[in-house]
Order: structure tokens, then sequence, then C-alpha cells
């Protein structure tokens, strides 16, 4: 499996921790947000994060549901292959978060949630 890692700090954690995916696990999701001019986008099937020694389950998709998180604020962060084995994530655009993507994922079976 190619697991790819990467850390992140967001603003809705209170630490910066290390990320790992296999970037060729995805499933295409429609959503209304738009990126490359498509809303079809590659939600990476499974994300964990290492706390406390251990790698646990951490959401593809995320609806935040409040201010004060800076530019991560009133929007949904979600986690896409780019298609050349590298990770991008992404935010929904102009503070409006992408309920039909949040909701696509959670029907296919994608941990999602809310902060907020």
């Amino acid at each position: 499996m190619p697991y790819k890692e990467f850390t992140e700090n967001f603003p809705w954690e209170n630490e910066e921790y290390l990320f790992r995916t296999d970037t060729l696990e995805f499933i295409e999701l429609q959503g209304h947000s738009k990126y490359n001019g498509s809303n079809t986008h590659k939600i990476l099937k499974k994300i964990e994060y290492k706390k406390d020694r251990e790698w646990k389950l951490y959401p593809s998709v995320i609806w935040v549901d409040q201010e004060g998180f800076g530019t991560y604020g009133l929007c949904t962060v979600f986690f896409t292959a780019d298609g050349k084995g590298g990770i991008e994530v992404l935010l929904s655009p102009d503070g409006v978060p992408d309920g039909e993507l949040s909701i696509n994922a959670k029907e296919k079976g994608i941990f999602t949630a809310t902060y907020g």
C-alpha cells in the first residue's frame, strides 16, 4: 500500500499531527464546490492520524460550522488525491459549506465529521 504521510496543524486541533493515507484509495464524489472547473472530487477513503503512539481514523470530509478558525471557518474541508500520488486539502469557497459533498461522502461510507 503506497502510504503518504504529512503533518498538519488544523485550527480546531490543539497540536500538529502526523497523518497518513493511501493516495490510490479514493472515491469520486460530486459536490457543490468546483475546483479546476469540475465539481467531481477524488475523496480519500481513509485517513489516519497518530495520537498517543497509535494510528486513529480521521475524517476525510469535515464540515466546519464555526467562525474563528481563520480561513477554515464556515466551510467544508476535504482531503483529495491529486492523481499524482499527492494529497490536496481543499476548502469549499466563499464561506459556504458543501453539504452535497458531505452527504454524498457519508452515504458512501466515508468517515465525515462536523466541528463547531
